[in-house]
């Protein structure tokens, strides 16, 4: 996909020589000119402040011609609210109509020069008439000084003097004095800035860049024919890689959203996720030549300190399966309990119950070291995080059939929590030998509360 922009440019005015004309124009670049270098994307909304860094690019003092500074004023810019137009569009149209760009050592005199050339090339109805209105003002004085060439002139109003061709009996020399007036019709555009300021909005083929790079936007995801179907992703890119995060609360969180976000992430995700998902930006152009896409920038600013929007999800108590850890085995069991577990294990099962209790956790000991391999397979392919005070609805299917499976798990589980809450295969406390471990939950002195639920 290429993403529109502005080409920016001069051209020679085509009548004052060694002046330059401001033009732009629609220019198509990649996503990695918008996210790498900056390139703006023209079909970003009007939260951008581009106008407003435009404008402070412009107005900036470096940008004024030197010979020129006491005849120029601020660009400014304006949108009307109801205006389809883009505020940046606004504001490259305003420079367009009122800017010219001319190099440093211009001076006034080569204004006033080129300006009364013109006034005097164009010295006809209107031309004369605003000369004499910006001279005397009001209607008598324009009578008096009007009577100094044609005496028998009569004047009741201000449509009298509009019916005379003035031109024709006042020359233009008795205006010559009036610089002022002569730059004001006598040159189109009547704000100054040096050529060279435009490549500092520009990157070095004439492209609009108002900022080193751009690591946002959203996407939108549309099914034809499913009214219910309006995905929108908040995009986030960090060099060549772009994080998808679905918000599936549009349309109350309609279950078609959830389940074509499983759809997306299926076909586009490569595995990285359920429904958040992870592309490169090659990938993420073509999906953006799929009709069902769309892109854009709400959250672009160019002035520090806008955040971009996030993500949201509707998630029903019904839909998230919270798992649990128990032992079952405590040294406050009666004898026979625990002799009915070390004759599983083909342990010997005499003696008093303190006998009883070391002799499960030597034996657990044992286990542990035999299926710590296989419980950590198991968590290897599937995260959880920790969540305190919740309500278990059941327990993690590892070792279901092993006679010491529940206390090895939470052996395990207490092993490889990180940070007490997420419980991690990569990760393992060593802090405690294993035997102390497994005493302190055989005899009660640890155990763990809540539940997991599986980190998408």
């Amino acid at each position: 996909m290429n993403v529109m922009t502005y080409r920016l440019g001069l051209i020679p005015d085509d009548i004052v020589p060694g002046f330059s004309r401001f033009t732009f124009s629609a220019d198509y670049v990649s996503l990695q000119d918008v996210f790498h270098h900056g390139i703006h994307p023209a079909l970003t909304d009007n939260h951008s402040r581009g106008m407003e860094v435009i404008q402070e690019y412009l107005n900036d003092k470096v940008c004024i011609p030197p010979n020129l500074e006491k005849w120029t004023h601020a660009i400014h810019a304006y949108r009307q609210p109801y205006d389809k137009e883009t505020e940046v569009y606004a504001c490259l149209k305003e420079v367009m109509k009122t800017c010219y760009f001319v190099d440093a050592e211009e001076s006034y005199e080569t204004v006033l020069k080129q300006a009364t050339k013109w006034v005097e090339t164009h010295w006809d109805h209107d031309m004369a008439h605003n000369f004499v209105r910006a001279r005397s003002g009001d209607l008598r004085s324009i009578r008096d000084f009007l009577k100094r060439f044609k005496p028998d002139i009569r004047l009741q109003g201000f449509d009298d003097v509009d019916a005379y061709d003035i031109q024709n009996f006042v020359p233009f020399d008795v205006f010559r004095k009036m610089d002022m007036s002569i730059v004001r019709y006598g040159m189109r555009l009547h704000n100054y800035r040096l050529k060279t300021a435009i490549g500092r909005i520009t990157d070095a083929a004439g492209r609009l860049q108002l900022c080193s790079g751009v690591d946002n936007c959203i996407v939108e995801f549309r099914k034809p024919l499913q009214n219910f179907c309006h995905i929108v992703y908040h995009c986030y890119v960090r060099g060549d890689v772009v994080t998808w995060q679905p918000n599936l609360t549009m349309n109350g969180g309609h279950e078609t959203n959830r389940e074509e976000a499983k759809a997306v992430a299926k076909r586009f995700g490569g595995g990285t996720g359920t429904f958040c998902f992870r592309t490169s930006l090659e990938t993420m152009s073509k999906m953006l030549d799929l009709d069902q896409f769309s892109l854009t920038f709400p959250s672009l600013c160019y002035k520090a300190g806008e955040k971009p929007g996030h993500a949201e999800a509707f998630l029903r108590r019904e839909d998230i399966k919270i798992w649990g850890v128990h032992s079952n085995i405590h040294a406050s069991h009666s004898n026979k309990a625990l002799q009915k577990i070390l004759q599983a294990l083909g342990e010997r099962v005499g003696g008093r119950k303190q006998i009883l209790v070391d002799r499960i956790i030597k034996a657990a000991v044992r286990e542990y070291q035999a299926q710590e391999a296989v419980i950590t397979q198991f968590f290897k392919t599937r995260r959880f995080i920790r969540i305190p005070g919740s309500q278990q609805q059941g327990l993690f299917s590892v070792l279901p059939e092993h006679p010491l499976g529940n206390l090895l798990l939470h052996v395990w589980v207490l092993q490889h929590m990180r940070g007490n809450t997420i419980l991690d295969a990569n990760y393992e406390n060593t802090s405690v030998p294993l035997e102390d471990r497994i005493r302190a939950v055989v005899e009660h002195r640890q155990e763990i509360t809540g539940g997991f639920v599986k980190a998408l």
